[in-house]
């Protein structure tokens, strides 16, 4: 009788995990294709949830987040803070493929600024998004942003009001051409010029100009300290191990979409991690051994570099995606333009054409 009895249990068992196995292979098989509309290719819809954990070589190089003082903290910040504008990740990449660190002023879209105009050459009216509101920690705990809080930033950023002198070291230089910046209402930031800049656009917008909470300054002087940094952002910076790693986590609150899917509200994942790998071969390690995610640029610049790291990894990995990035090179070789026979316009177009850029690539599908 009992021998009758296990049997049955250990039939249902296996009843049980052919069911549950059943299940996730059907499950897998019905997952939601939605069309990209950015490239009109079927893939698989966006989930909620997970982490994302990737390597770099180090973040930044300095021991703060305020990026006042040095650009360096945006590769920490970026996720936490926000500025007036961003790229359109919604453009076509049959029109720009956002594989490069260049990006043309044409693909400017507004983010904490939801519009703006230009009535006069020496004058720029941003109008700031209503319905964005601070991380709901202290001091700021959940307040909306306003028109004031980028005024201030942009005061401290200059050296032109809210009792700020000294201009940030991206400023300094542009500092001059700028006359005043004020909030003239809640919703409503005014910049005026002394002379025509046609960069003043992206100053302004985008590079270096991250809003940073004002009640943090006022309370500790500056914004160094990553443990009171408040933004607007997607993730919440909550741990930092010097030399190790760096932890971000959903902000439950925040206000943005999916440029590509407008109804899915951001972010998608729960957590970001970042892990310091100085070694290049263990960085590839990590990725071949699926401990890390990703391996590319989040910190502003390249992780693998080598020609031959790319095809290692090809070779030995086909199942894990390689996209190229390009960037600026501080190590390569150039011509000298302005000597012969390179100063020839034709010279360097047949030196082009003798390139083949497709056959047998490291990235040819």
């Amino acid at each position: 009788m009992q021998k009758s009895k296990t049997r049955k249990i250990q039939s249902l068992l296996l009843t049980l995990i052919l069911m549950v196995t059943a299940f996730g292979v059907s499950s897998a098989l019905a997952a939601e294709m939605v069309e990209d509309p950015t490239t009109g290719k079927m893939i698989v819809a966006p989930e909620y949830g997970g982490t994302i954990t990737f390597a770099t070589t180090r973040f930044g190089g300095v021991d703060h987040v305020d990026m006042w003082f040095h650009h360096h903290p945006g590769e920490t910040v970026a996720g936490v803070l926000e500025k007036l504008g961003i790229m359109d990740w919604a453009t076509p990449r049959e029109q720009f493929d956002f594989r490069t660190t260049y990006k043309p002023m044409t693909l400017y879209t507004g983010h904490l600024a939801e519009s703006w105009e230009q009535p006069d050459p020496l004058t720029t009216v941003f109008h700031i998004r209503k319905g964005v509101h601070w991380q709901n920690k202290a001091p700021v705990n959940g307040r909306e942003f306003t028109a004031e809080d980028a005024e201030y930033n942009y005061h401290r950023y200059t050296g032109t009001g809210s009792g700020f002198t000294e201009p940030s070291s991206y400023w300094k230089a542009n500092v001059g051409k700028l006359e005043s910046v004020a909030a003239t209402d809640k919703y409503t930031l005014v910049f005026k010029q002394k002379e025509v800049d046609p960069l003043f656009l992206a100053a302004a917008m985008l590079n270096l100009n991250f809003m940073y909470a004002p009640e943090v300054i006022k309370e500790h002087g500056d914004a160094k300290d990553w443990r009171n940094l408040v933004g607007t952002g997607p993730f919440e910076f909550t741990d930092r191990v010097e030399g190790t790693s760096q932890t971000w986590i959903k902000n439950p609150n925040y206000w943005d979409v999916d440029e590509k899917f407008p109804g899915n509200k951001l972010p998608y994942i729960d957590e970001l991690k970042g892990l310091i790998v100085p070694e290049p071969a263990t960085r590839l390690s990590l990725l071949r051994s699926r401990k890390i995610d990703f391996l590319g640029m989040p910190a502003g610049y390249g992780q693998i570099t080598s020609m031959d790291q790319v095809m290692s990894l090809k070779k030995t990995n086909p199942e894990i995606m390689l996209e190229p990035m390009s960037y600026r090179s501080e190590t390569s070789w150039v011509f000298n333009t302005q000597k012969e026979p390179f100063n020839d316009v034709r010279v360097r177009r047949a030196m082009q054409m003798a390139l083949d850029f497709n056959k047998d690539g490291p990235f040819d599908r």
